[in-house]
């Protein structure tokens, strides 16, 4: 293909600072006609710009642009600066001897409003600056009359905010080290024809059973953003509208919608809101009427499975993932079985991180009793409702002295000292990743902080009594501590935290034991529960 010898790195720099100045603002007696600004720019002075190098002996120049004289009309002179200061500054671009031209640039549009532009890379090149407007550059005298894209390095740009039925023209320069390419790459043109851009619709919507709709359509559609808002669906017969749960996106072109209890027979009247296709090009239609057919029940929903880890702690699995997970805990019910009435409290309902249909219930405390988990509204998002027979799961408790309580072989006398600070209290310590990297320690701090108390010390020992010294802990400490790399070839860990005084004297210290869980499965299970229920603990009190 030929080049437009005519456009050198003089011209093309040249066009970008005019293409600059013609979305200047306060510049408009420069206008031309009503359409956007468009600069005549003169040809420059010899002196300017040498012929031999347009950007001076040094082969890098600053471009010096004057303020240009309203009374004297748009004609500026461009003019190149040498720059002979030593800049430690690095650069990754390639020391050019002549900046490569722009080859094969490719514009496809994208919506209504936008194109695209690529061109190939040029290795080593900072930048490179598209120029565009809404007519050729043939001439010297010619120049792009929209404000120039800087692609940031990028080889591929989107330009906004084009008009439709309109030809827009577009060349590139490239830029490395203060430099240009020797010559303007070819100019290429589009137009946005409405026409030719497939407009999105509804293909159909079909309920798959009594909770599913779906819905297909013409095009591939932006679905990053969707959610339940994006949609209505109501009964035409008494305009009775039905509950939208979730939306469930299959691909581009397909959408599942998790609905409240639909009706065999009878027709529903579906609108779509604020959904645009790729090429973002909104749907012409955006309502569609159907009638149900002979729906299908979904399984019901049940617990499948109940795993006590702890007086404390207790799993539950279903059949399915839940599909209102924040109102778990309100829909849940522990009851001892001899007695209805006696309710156990939950604390806290949390969900496993890797499986959705597992939870983790923090109770108040069980008894080596039997118990029923009673679940009230709650559905699963591919199953229905439970049915009486399914709303209720019985499992056997366990009783917090065996499970809680460590025993030592011999009874250990603790011998007070009257004259060291009372102890830490509530101490408790858990990991807080499933690597069993991190380790928090807290702990309330000892009666004694406003009289002569110092300092804490923290100590531990690795599967027996014989602590070692770790750390100091400030006194204003209020925050939990992390402490992080445990050495985990070990079963258990006793951790104990002191009280100092100002006169050194020393609290007998409580005492918190953590045991490790295994690797594999059970050991992440027995982890989340450790890091819920503090572990199995021993804290020594003063009387």
């Amino acid at each position: 293909m030929k080049k437009r010898n005519l456009f050198t790195k003089k011209f093309a720099v040249k066009l970008l600072i005019g293409a600059i100045l013609s979305t200047l603002s306060g510049l408009n007696a420069f206008a031309v006609n009503d359409g956007p600004p468009s600069f005549s720019i003169k040809t420059p002075k010899p002196q300017a710009i040498p012929i031999s190098n347009p950007f001076g002996d040094s082969g890098k120049a600053s471009i010096e642009l004057p303020t240009p004289n309203l009374d004297q009309g748009s004609s500026i002179e461009l003019q190149t600066i040498s720059d002979d200061s030593n800049s430690l500054e690095e650069s990754n671009s390639v020391d050019f001897e002549v900046v490569p031209r722009v080859e094969n640039l490719e514009l496809k549009v994208k919506n209504l409003d936008s194109i695209e532009i690529s061109f190939d890379e040029i290795s080593g090149v900072e930048t490179y600056f598209v120029l565009y407007g809404t007519s050729k550059v043939e001439t010297e005298d010619d120049v792009y009359n929209m404000p120039p894209k800087d692609t940031e390095g990028k080889t591929s740009v989107q330009i906004s905010n084009l008009e439709e039925n309109v030809d827009y023209f577009f060349s590139v320069v490239a830029k490395a080290n203060d430099d240009y390419s020797e010559f303007l790459s070819d100019e290429v043109s589009i137009k946005i024809d409405p026409s030719l851009l497939t407009v999105p619709e509804i293909t159909s919507a079909k309920a798959s059973n009594n909770k599913f709709i779906e819905i297909n359509f013409s095009s591939e559609m932006d679905l990053t953003n969707i959610s339940e808002s994006n949609f209505s669906l109501k009964e035409t017969f008494d305009d009775s509208e039905v509950t939208i749960h979730k939306s469930i996106v299959v691909d581009s072109k397909t959408l599942k919608l998790r609905t409240s209890s639909l009706k065999s027979g009878f027709e529903y009247n579906l609108e779509i809101k604020d959904i645009k296709s790729t090429d973002q090009i909104e749907l012409t239609d955006n309502s569609l009427t159907f009638r149900t057919e002979d729906l299908i029940s979904l399984e019901e929903f049940e617990i499948s499975e109940v795993n006590v880890l702890d007086f404390k702690g207790v799993e539950i699995i279903f059949n399915d993932e839940i599909l209102e997970k924040d109102t778990i805990k309100e829909n849940l019910n522990i009851v001892l079985k001899a007695d209805p009435n006696k309710i156990i409290s939950i604390e806290d309902v949390l969900a496993n991180p890797n499986d959705p249909r597992k939870f983790l219930l923090v109770l108040e405390g069980l008894t080596e009793d039997n118990y029923q988990i009673l679940i009230q509204d709650i559905e699963g998002v591919n199953k229905g409702s439970a049915s009486d027979s399914n709303k209720t799961k019985e499992f056997k408790g366990v009783n917090p002295v065996q499970n809680n309580e460590i025993k030592e072989d011999s009874p250990v006398e603790i011998v007070e000292d009257k004259n060291s600070p009372a102890d830490v209290r509530n101490l408790n310590a858990r990991f807080i990743d499933e690597a069993l990297i991190n380790l928090e320690i807290s702990f309330d701090p000892s009666v004694d902080l406003d009289d002569d108390l110092d300092k804490y010390e923290l100590y531990f020992a690795k599967d027996s009594d014989n602590y070692f010294a770790y750390t100091q802990i400030s006194k204003d400490q209020t925050d939990p501590i992390f402490i992080q790399d445990l050495d985990l070839d070990a079963e258990f860990y006793n951790i104990k935290v002191t009280a100092k005084d100002t006169n050194n004297n020393e609290s007998t210290g409580a005492i918190f034991k953590l045991f490790l869980p295994e690797t594999g499965p059970a050991g992440t299970l027995a982890l989340l529960a450790m890091s819920i229920l503090g572990s199995r603990r021993l804290t020594r009190k003063k009387d």
